[in-house]
């Protein structure tokens, strides 16, 4: 069977695909929720003792944000 075919030539079965853009999607959902985890772990660097120095946390945030962003970006390419 191709990815055109919803039904099976020989028997007849219909065949349910799978949505292809639910993996990517999850992974965009979890890079923000980390990205938001970071940012408020950065801003509470700034109250709290014990926690990483603002030099550890600032990259963190900037890589998460690119990586966000990157995420977004294969989601809505690939519904097109």
């Amino acid at each position: 069977m191709t990815k055109t075919e919803k039904k099976c030539g020989s028997c007849g079965t219909v065949l349910k695909r799978r949505n292809e853009n639910a993996g990517r999607a999850k992974f965009a959902l979890l890079a923000t929720i980390s990205l938001y985890m970071a940012v408020a772990i950065t801003v509470a660097t700034f109250f709290l003792p014990g926690l990483p120095s603002l030099s550890k946390c600032l990259p963190a945030c900037i890589i998460l944000l690119m990586i966000r962003s990157s995420a977004d970006q294969m989601s809505d390419n690939s519904t097109k």
